[in-house]
């Protein structure tokens, strides 16, 4: 089983010819945006300041309380762009509840439920969007075989078969290309039985089982239609292997190792196909470490560690490429508020504000705006909380050229980006290795965090922006007036 506002400083570029841009949600009516003007021109900074209404520079905001709290439960984006949420556990009872969260209006209504409370079960989204949730742990401490399927368009669970063996969400649980889903280790011991569900027969069946038995493995599918799982533990004893499952010949393959041996480290698949692993544990071990697999090469590098020691935290991807990694926590020095990007052009990690609340065991999920939906947890109570987080992005403009993202009135024509996925999952789950993220005494912070020293989330956000060597130094801020600009071109 897995283990149990932020005051911003808007910045604006040094250099002419680049400007910051807001994604805006959908549902904002209005724009924000300052930028310098483009080289050559003579005209002074401008800068279009439009009403936005209250909380819309903040990169964290709330939206609104989950009927009951819950953790341990499952989230899916639906094909209308409302987001499922589903069982887990409030403090008292496995919960068979599940609520729908609509982004337009940021309300949560109730839905169908369950046919049994599940906490900590697996799930996974069919090509047709609806959600299959698998397993995991019914009142009593029993652990079913049993699977149900929400259809999204009737608002009903319908049975989806019995497994052969007890899966949940300590196993490796990927949707594949020809929308069967693979659930792969976890569950019940040894570790390594894996069966593929699918939606055309409404039936399991088995499949090769995993070379090593793990449970908390990381795991996602690649571009080349593969499925990549790495890390986990057996017996107590951490793995840092990882391995390839191929549905086409229905074969496991060796996937080398990653740099430390940990459970439950997240796995986000990267615009360039490369896979990140960020964070996790082992034993009361908690990590910082990330890992890099590239598929071409069926090998793995070390960017640098995160800011912040991370279990049971969530990550997603982001329009604009970077990943979001938020919350999570450490056992002995509590539950973080803090969210960091990682940058894979700049291979670096960099502020992404503060949390309204912390998220330990929540639910991250990507939103058709882009935005990321953070909902529910333990800190150390049961929690209803849910927030909303929405990326800043620093986007380049032609050098010499006016701006073609502003009109003349210097509004933004149109802020709003959509990712091509359709949500995001947490995934849990890696002979031991390095311990890049080991205990640290600065309350979280890894000792070897990088060259930058690290920022205080609570206070700052930089946009990500503020690498050695990159093209812009992030450092005048929105406070800059028109005098400032006309004694920077001498005026």
């Amino acid at each position: 089983m897995r283990r149990r506002l932020h005051l911003l400083q808007q910045t604006l570029p040094t250099n002419p010819g680049m400007r910051v841009q807001r994604v805006v949600p959908a549902r904002a009516t209005s724009r924000a945006v300052a930028k310098w003007p483009a080289r050559g021109q003579t005209g002074a900074l401008v800068a279009s300041l439009l009403f936005v209404p209250a909380l819309a520079f903040a990169d964290w905001v709330d939206a609104g309380m989950m009927l009951e709290p819950r953790f341990n439960h499952v989230a899916a984006r639906l094909p209308n762009g409302k987001v499922l949420v589903a069982g887990g556990y409030n403090g008292l009872d496995v919960l068979a509840t599940t609520e729908i969260f609509d982004p337009a209006t940021h309300s949560w209504t109730p839905a169908a439920s369950m046919s049994v409370g599940r906490d900590a079960a697996g799930v996974a989204q069919l090509a047709n969007g609806n959600v299959l949730v698998i397993g995991g742990i019914t009142p009593f401490g029993i652990a079913p075989n049993s699977t149900e399927l929400y259809d999204f368009a009737s608002d009903s669970w319908h049975d989806a078969g019995m497994t052969s063996v007890w899966f949940d969400a300590t196993s490796a649980i990927d949707t594949l290309q020809d929308g069967r889903v693979l659930v792969a280790g976890g569950g019940a011991y040894p570790y390594a039985l894996c069966e593929v569900f699918n939606p055309a027969t409404n039936a399991w069946s088995p499949v090769a089982s995993l070379t090593n038995g793990r449970y908390s493995p990381a795991s996602t599918l690649l571009a080349n239609g593969k499925v990549l799982v790495a890390g986990g533990a057996f017996g107590g004893v951490g793995l840092s292997s990882a391995e390839l499952y191929d549905p086409a010949s229905d074969t496991w393959s060796p996937a080398g190792n990653i740099s430390a041996a940990r459970e439950s480290p997240t796995a986000t698949l990267l615009t360039s196909g490369q896979v990140l692993l960020a964070g996790g544990i082992l034993a009361s071990t908690i990590f910082a470490t990330a890992d890099l697999y590239n598929p071409t090469t069926n090998t793995w590098s070390v960017p640098p560690p995160m800011s912040y020691l991370r279990h049971s935290h969530g990550a997603a991807l982001l329009p604009s490429g970077r990943v979001l990694v938020e919350g999570g926590g450490d056992d002995v020095r509590g539950y973080w508020t803090t969210s960091e990007f990682y940058d894979p052009v700049l291979n670096a990690w960099s502020d992404a504000g503060t949390m309204l609340a912390p998220a330990f065991e929540a639910t991250a999920t990507v939103l058709a705006t882009g935005q990321v939906l953070v909902a529910g947890g333990a800190f150390p109570g049961v929690v209803s909380t849910a927030q909303l987080y929405t990326e800043i992005v620093p986007v380049p403009s032609d050098a010499g050229t006016p701006d073609a993202g502003l009109g003349d009135s210097g509004s933004v024509s149109d802020a709003g980006t959509s990712p091509s996925d359709a949500g995001s999952s947490t995934a849990d789950g890696g002979t031991s290795g390095p311990d890049a993220g080991g205990p640290a005494a600065d309350a979280g912070r890894p000792s070897d965090a990088g060259s930058s020293p690290p920022l205080d989330a609570g206070l700052y956000h930089n946009c990500g922006c503020n690498s050695a060597g990159s093209a812009a130094t992030w450092s005048l801020t929105l406070a800059f007036t028109l005098a400032a600009a006309r004694r920077r071109r001498g005026g």
